[in-house]
């Protein structure tokens, strides 16, 4: 069962997961500072990266499950939206921000059918509407940008690892990163 979490839980899910977001006051200053993947960013904090632009949305869908299932085992997801668009509003489903899942599969479904992506070009959203996942017990966090990236920050270089082995075993390309974002890096 998916249970709606508000902004406030959400904030408190990051403090749990990761200690640079106690200096936060609310979610608003949050989302206010830019991108939370920023957050993760300035703290060099090591990420696996792929460019969604080639890939068929079931097929992402199907091989992230699939790296999620072998990389956090059983958690508890937070899955939220940034700024703008949030969910889709369809049926009387009245979702708010936030939203608990008990496993990769549900993120991936819920994803499907709640995001605001195009089915042409599903990977992108409407301009700085960014999903993002917490993936509370084992500290990690992944973002669905609105440019069509897919970001997993992690310092457990084993989850790192095995979210980027199984994407390369499913023939999908990722790159594992180390530091800051390499956009910064050409400034």
């Amino acid at each position: 069962m998916n249970t709606i979490i508000s902004e406030r839980a959400i904030l408190l899910a990051l403090r749990k997961a990761w200690p640079m977001f106690d200096a936060v006051s609310s979610y608003e200053q949050m989302i206010n500072e830019g991108w939370v993947n920023n957050f993760f960013f300035a703290k060099d904090i090591p990420y696996v990266w792929r460019d969604n632009r080639r890939i068929r949305e079931k097929r992402f869908w199907e091989v992230f499950v699939g790296a999620f299932d072998k990389a956090m085992g059983r958690d508890e997801y937070v899955l939220f939206h940034e700024k703008h668009a949030g969910w889709k509003r369809k049926g009387g489903n009245n979702k708010r921000n936030g939203i608990i899942l008990a496993n990769a599969h549900d993120v991936a479904e819920f994803m499907s059918e709640n995001a605001f992506y195009a089915r042409s070009q599903w990977q992108y959203g409407k301009v700085n509407d960014n999903y993002n996942l917490i993936c509370i017990h084992n500290k990690s966090f992944a973002s669905f940008t609105h440019e069509g990236e897919f970001f997993c920050f992690s310092e457990s270089g084993q989850i790192l690892d095995a979210v980027s082995h199984h994407f390369h075993v499913c023939h999908c390309s990722c790159k594992l990163i180390c530091g800051e974002h390499p956009a910064s890096k050409e400034a």
